[in-house]
């Protein structure tokens, strides 16, 4: 931009950084953040969990180990939401596979795109992309929950590696949010994959609303990091 290099994250992604199967020690991570100030004169990225460094400032990521029983992982439910699951056995809610990728984003788009002016048109199509690459690859989960009159009430996007589901994008309607759809859905899916040596990533969130709610399951946080750089001329530094 205006002739300058400058580091960005792009959007609808998370965690970026350095991935190794190796341990990554604070030499690695110091030579990492030398070859930004050499590359770059600014930069706003957040980088993964493995990249802790006590002058980053750690973001929220909850996540749940689900190598247990799925009573014992209940066990470990916060009394709202306790009381939230008790409410949706009212509705006679139903749990379902999808497989109707196109209606889950578009969902999404939807309901969101307003609280996220930053990602544009654009964004949602390269992001269309990387999930039906990944469905052909098996690599994506869709989840419903449906009300007695068949109506879709909330829908879970996720990604799966050998060892996680990431929550990557979860939509519920209004009427959804009523009968508490997504505590529903959440607590299915949750049973559903109980006793396998994975883990349930929730993908965030320090929106401290967001942020109670995947606390409710009893997860935990494993934060990973945002990293800030500005080495902008004068005066462009004074606009970033």
């Amino acid at each position: 931009k205006w002739g300058i290099e400058y580091l960005y994250q792009p959007p609808l992604t998370q965690q970026l950084g350095i991935f190794s199967r190796q341990s990554i020690t604070e030499e690695l991570m110091n030579a990492f953040v030398r070859e930004i100030h050499r590359r770059y004169k600014f930069a706003e990225i957040f980088l993964n969990y493995c990249n802790s460094n006590p002058h980053l400032k750690a973001r929220n990521n909850y996540i749940l180990a689900l190598n247990r029983p799925y009573e014992i992982i209940k066990n470990n439910y916060s009394t709202d939401l306790i009381k939230n699951l008790k409410r949706s056995s009212r509705f006679d809610l139903n749990y379902r596979k999808e497989n109707n990728l196109a209606l889950a984003l578009k969902l999404h788009e939807e309901y969101y795109r307003k609280r996220t002016p930053h990602v544009k048109k654009g964004d949602y199509q390269n992001f269309e992309k990387v999930c039906n690459h990944l469905m052909r690859e098996e690599k994506i989960l869709l989840r419903g929950a449906y009300d007695s009159k068949n109506q879709l009430l909330s829908i879970a996007l996720m990604m799966l590696d050998p060892r996680r589901i990431y929550l990557i994008e979860s939509t519920t309607t209004k009427l959804g949010r009523d009968m508490q759809a997504n505590h529903f859905l959440l607590d299915c899916l949750i049973r559903e994959f109980a006793e396998r040596e994975m883990i349930l990533d929730f993908v965030g969130s320090n929106i401290s609303g967001i942020s109670h709610f995947y606390k409710n399951f009893g997860s935990t946080n494993q934060p990973y990091f945002f990293f800030r750089m500005n080495n902008l001329p004068w005066p462009l530094k004074l606009f970033k």
